[in-house]
């Protein structure tokens, strides 16, 4: 048995400074996958982050 202090939280480092977000249900969703071009075929997972002050940030972002 270990505490919680020894227990792994694992995060990702939202872009563009908007901090850390713990990688889990309640704030990292699945977003609809689309395309740039509505002849495209190739398209990229996004996901939804919600960081601590409740604003929701697309990852990875556009380039």
């Amino acid at each position: 048995r270990v505490s919680g202090l020894c227990q792994p939280d694992y995060v990702i480092d939202i872009p563009g400074g908007a901090g850390k977000s713990p990688v889990g249900p309640n704030y990292v969703l699945a977003a609809p996958n689309t395309a740039a071009h509505a002849g495209d075929t190739v398209t990229e997972t996004r996901y939804r982050i919600v960081d601590y002050c409740g604003d929701v940030h697309l990852y990875p972002p556009e380039t």
